[in-house]
């Protein structure tokens, strides 16, 4: 009879694998929102039309409801709701809903604020980096995991 020994155990890694996953889901949420709340103040999102400027300043938000007047003509920005909505959840980040209409420029000109598209087409450069980071630190978890 051959006898095989192993230093490893994949049923250990396979346990630990929940684990292992929130952590990882948990630091990619945290770079989510913290890079879209970065690009909402950043005024650097497509500008606003010259009647939402207007409507602004007489205090009108979105569909004519009465919001404080400003001055300030940063796009997702008026009331700060957007940005105070964004926050890391049990499995990955939530946002107020008009959030991902204007992500997706659904009734309303498009404005990309979270750091990719629905269909994973397009990262930018923070979350390349850190989808490094996260394979590398989820790589060396299941190896630490494996260890007998």
């Amino acid at each position: 009879m051959i006898s095989i020994k192993t230093n490893f155990s994949f049923l250990k890694a396979f346990n630990k694998m929940e684990e292992i996953e929130k952590g990882v889901i948990g630091e990619l949420s945290e770079i989510v929102v913290e890079s879209a709340a970065k690009t909402i103040n950043s005024g650097k999102l497509k500008p606003l039309s010259p009647f939402t400027i207007k409507s602004r300043k007489r205090g009108r938000g979105w569909g004519g409801v009465k919001v404080p007047p400003t001055n300030d003509i940063t796009p997702l920005r008026h009331t700060g709701t957007l940005v105070k909505s964004l926050k890391v959840v049990r499995n990955g980040f939530q946002m107020a809903d008009y959030g991902f209409r204007h992500q997706q420029g659904k009734g309303v000109p498009k404005r990309e604020f979270l750091p990719f598209t629905k269909d994973m087409g397009r990262y930018t450069p923070e979350v390349k980096i850190l989808h490094e980071k996260v394979t590398n630190r989820y790589t060396e978890r299941i190896r630490k995991a494996m260890k007998k």
